[in-house]
């Protein structure tokens, strides 16, 4: 049986950045419960939550985009396409360490919480694979 397209390094490169956006209906729609009350922030702590939030977003997409439009390029190599791939294997392997270490325990219990939760680590480690298997065999 063959695979519907091919599995090349730039396809896997495409299919990385893509999973950058499958984060952002999450974060726009999910109740933040048991994160705590922002009303209980005072104005400026609320303000610098917004910029923070606002800013990793902003990396976050932006960096998708770039791998996106630039798949085929990142994966003929060169030193600026393994420096980038390896920065973002870090990247994703840390947020999957937090998703772990520190956001766990806001995950409901139920079966709900539990695809949620492994949903959301099986796309951080997908990422964090791909990008650290790039920076690997690229030249």
């Amino acid at each position: 049986m063959t695979a519907p397209f091919p599995v090349t390094l730039q396809a896997l490169l495409f299919m990385a950045g893509a999973l950058h956006f499958i984060q952002l209906p999450a974060l726009l729609l999910y109740k933040k419960e048991g994160v705590g009350d922002v009303s209980a922030l005072s104005p400026m702590e609320r303000d610098v939550k917004k910029a923070m939030t606002g800013g990793i977003l902003l990396v976050v997409l932006g960096l998708g985009v770039v791998v996106m439009a630039n798949a085929g390029t990142l994966a003929q190599g060169g030193r600026l396409a393994r420096s980038l791939c390896f920065f973002l294997a870090l990247f994703w392997s840390f947020r999957a360490a937090m998703q772990v270490a520190v956001f766990s325990k806001y995950f409901k219990n139920g079966l709900r919480g539990r695809v949620k939760y492994y949903g959301l680590l099986a796309i951080l480690l997908t990422k964090t694979c791909i990008y650290l298997g790039a920076a690997l065999i690229i030249s």
